[in-house]
């Protein structure tokens, strides 16, 4: 919950964030105008996750997330253009992205061979 008094200062969600990122970037501008977050443990939130990406577009998902990760930092963190840390962050969220999308393409063919050979034994029988 925010006050409309902190939207009104601060501002909407930056909807140049597709999906991930969002709220860290509205809960660091709210601290940068000298406003309060805070969190409650006993507050209780039913997140659904993927549900909003279909299996289909999972690899588009961790792009997306890596893509809002170096977004906030960027907005947030770099002082310099040719600061060194922004060629760190660059690679590493690059090599992440990667190793990331060979995982999930390593496992989307290990789980068609599991399904392929789950339907070929219930045909045998």
């Amino acid at each position: 919950m925010v006050r409309k008094r902190v939207i009104e200062d601060v501002g909407l969600l930056d909807e140049t964030f597709f999906m991930y990122w969002e709220d860290a970037d509205i809960c660091f501008r709210i601290k940068q105008k000298g406003w309060q977050v805070y969190c409650v443990p006993e507050a209780l939130v039913i997140h659904y996750e993927g549900k909003s990406l279909s299996k289909k577009t999972s690899s588009r998902s961790i792009i997306e997330f890596n893509k809002s990760v170096y977004r906030y930092y960027r907005k947030h963190h770099i002082k310099s253009s040719f600061d060194m840390m922004n060629l760190v962050a660059i690679l590493g969220l690059s090599l992440r992205t990667l190793v990331l999308l060979g995982i999930n393409i390593i496992k989307g063919k290990m789980g068609r061979k599991e399904n392929k050979r789950s339907i070929e034994s219930l045909s045998n029988n």
